[in-house]
């Protein structure tokens, strides 16, 4: 596979109550569905109440072209699920948001046929005129989204499986979309 992510970057193995039990490297946390690491995620919305969504980079090891949540990670040994929702914040859009602005709206595990991930979910609220600069190795295209054209990519587009998951436990525009 030809990614530009790290493949022996290092994260925690956690249990089902998130307690840290080992580590493992991304490639096995990959590969191994039945060890869970954990993950951040963040719904970052304008002040019109739009809701900024990434394409994946070709070049990303899972799900490479998808569609997502605005901005995710995992979470890397030592880290903690803010400093994470920090970080990828600024590395994936540009946007130099402060760890109090971010709003905690719950934890979910997801999980799909490759691996299980522990995910903190937050809220970002960012002005309109806020400049965004996606990572070309990280992020192909944003787009900030209103309720009507979110439902409708849903129907029509790629997603990641975590962000299909956030999208159906977190009241992300009170949405009646089906999910598929």
């Amino acid at each position: 596979m030809n990614t530009t992510d790290p493949q022996d970057e290092l994260f925690p193995i956690v249990d089902e109550e998130d307690n840290v039990i080992g580590s493992i490297t991304r490639r096995e946390a990959h590969r191994s569905p039945h060890l869970i690491h954990r993950a951040s995620a963040v719904l970052i919305y304008n002040q019109k109440g739009e809701m900024l969504i990434q394409k994946r980079s070709m070049t990303k090891d899972t799900f490479p072209g998808c569609w997502a949540y605005s901005v995710g990670g995992h979470v890397g040994y030592g880290e903690n699920y803010l400093e994470v929702a920090v970080r990828e914040t600024k590395e994936e859009i540009g946007v130099d948001a402060k760890a109090d602005e971010f709003r905690q709206l719950g934890k979910i595990r997801v999980a799909d046929p490759a691996e299980q991930e522990m995910m903190t979910v937050y809220e970002l609220t960012i002005p309109d005129e806020t400049l965004l600069k996606p990572h070309p190795q990280e992020v192909a295209e944003l787009r900030h989204v209103d309720k009507e054209t979110f439902e409708q990519m849903l129907k029509t587009e790629k997603w990641t499986d975590a962000s299909i998951e956030v999208f159906h436990n977190f009241p992300v525009f009170y949405s009646s979309a089906t999910f598929s």
